[in-house]
C-alpha cells in the first residue's frame, strides 16, 4: 500500500542473498517488479536521504516505491517502458538562445538532478508530480529558477506550475523537442502517456 499520513512506512528486515545492488535510476528501472533492493546512488537514492548501503545480513527497514509506465508512440509503433524516477520533455533552459520551449518534468519522488524540483514528492505516494516551465519563460529566469531548484524555492514563479496527477500525455511539438526518461534520450516519439505503478519495488534503506 501506499504510503498514508501517521503510519510508519516499511518494516524491518534482515538483507538477504537475494537482494540486489543498484547504482542508479535507470538501473533499477530495468529491474523486475517486486524486486527487492539496495540503492548505492540516484535521485530516488538521494530523496531517500542518501542511506548507508546495507549489506547482506545487516538489518534495514525494507520500503515500497512506486513506479512508472511511459508508453510511448512512434510513427505508429508502440513501446511500453518502465521508469524509477524521471521523465522529461524538453529543456529546462534549452542550448540554443533562440529555442525557446516548453519543460515538463515528471518526478518520482521529487529530486531530479540534485535539484528538489518538487518539494512535496513522495516516491510511494501514489501519485506523479509534474513541474511545467511554459513556453514564454525568459533564458535568464530559467538559469535563475534552476540554481534555487536546489534547495527547492525555484517556486512559487509565475511560469512556473507544480501539480500531482495520477496519468500523464502529450504530444511532440515539434521535431527538436527532447524526451529523457531516468536521464537517457529517446531519440524517437511522437506522443506518450505516463502512468503510475504503486508500490513496484522494495528498496532497502
Amino acid at each position: 500500500m501506499t504510503i498514508e499520513k501517521g503510519k510508519p512506512w516499511g518494516s524491518e528486515i534482515l538483507v538477504p542473498d537475494s537482494v540486489l545492488s543498484i547504482q542508479n535510476d535507470y538501473e533499477l528501472a530495468r529491474t523486475q517488479q517486486s524486486s527487492l533492493c539496495v540503492l548505492t546512488g540516484g535521485d530516488l537514492w538521494r530523496a531517500l536521504g542518501e542511506p548507508i548501503t546495507k549489506t547482506v545480513g545487516n538489518s534495514g527497514t525494507a520500503v515500497e516505491v512506486d513506479a512508472f509506465e511511459v508508453t510511448i508512440i512512434s510513427q505508429g509503433h508502440r513501446k511500453v517502458v518502465i521508469a524509477s524516477s524521471s521523465v522529461e520533455i524538453g529543456s529546462w533552459v534549452p542550448k540554443s538562445l533562440s529555442r525557446n520551449s516548453r519543460y515538463v518534468a515528471i518526478t518520482n519522488s521529487g529530486i531530479m538532478n540534485n535539484r528538489n524540483i518538487a518539494p512535496r514528492a513522495h516516491p510511494n505516494d501514489g501519485f506523479m508530480h509534474i513541474m511545467t516551465l511554459e513556453a514564454s519563460m525568459p533564458r535568464i529566469q530559467r538559469i535563475i529558477s534552476q540554481r534555487r531548484a536546489i534547495i527547492g524555492n525555484h517556486i512559487p514563479h509565475p511560469n512556473i506550475s507544480v501539480s500531482r496527477i495520477n496519468a500523464f500525455e502529450a504530444i511532440r511539438e515539434s521535431r527538436n523537442e527532447t524526451l529523457r526518461i531516468d536521464g537517457h534520450p529517446i531519440r524517437a516519439w511522437d506522443s506518450l502517456t505516463v502512468r503510475v505503478l504503486p508500490d513496484y519495488w522494495n528498496v532497502i534503506i
